[in-house]
């Protein structure tokens, strides 16, 4: 469940803006406010935030950095220019429409699922996560490094532009 000023960001951004004007709300969902507000070419660091969920439809031109935060779930339509990092978040999945242009971390988050036909342009870290297995189609342009994951095997399909680390299962395509 959404917390209610998300809802209302959604609902009636105006409104929310208006609140924050007062400062009636959350100082991290001013930073988000502020962003969304602003150019977004820029970087939107939420380490460490109270926040539980972000804005669907979030475009962030920069680097997203919300390790060790509160953030439960990544929204819809996440789009993030450069890097995201999801670093010891209780983040499980990865949303099927998310682009990201550079490279993702989730070393040490809660991450269960990649989806399907998952494109990286640079590297993948998913150490230290309770990943099982890794999605058809998937593709990574620089390293994949997956130490600490339960995965055993590796899809056929499975593209790297670099180097694999940290696999210990039994099949290699």
């Amino acid at each position: 469940m959404k917390p209610k000023y998300i809802k209302l960001f959604e609902d009636h951004g105006s409104n929310l803006r208006k609140l924050a004007r007062l400062g009636l709300v959350d100082p991290d969902m001013q930073k988000v406010l502020d962003y969304m507000a602003g150019s977004r070419k820029g970087d939107l660091m939420l380490r460490g935030s109270g926040l539980t969920s972000l804005p669907d439809g979030l475009q962030v031109g920069g680097s997203l950095m919300i390790n060790k935060s509160s953030i439960r779930e990544l929204p819809a339509g996440l789009q993030v220019g450069h890097f995201l990092s999801i670093d010891n978040t209780p983040i499980e999945h990865l949303p099927a429409d998310l682009r990201v242009g550079g490279s993702i971390s989730a070393t040490g988050s809660g991450l269960r699922s990649l989806p399907d036909d998952l494109t990286v342009n640079g590297s993948l870290w998913i150490s230290d996560t309770p990943l099982e297995h890794l999605p058809k189609g998937l593709t990574v342009k620089g390293d994949l490094s997956m130490y600490g994951t339960r995965v055993t095997a590796l899809p056929a399909d499975l593209k790297v532009g670099r180097e694999i680390m940290g696999f210990r299962g039994h099949e290699t395509p």
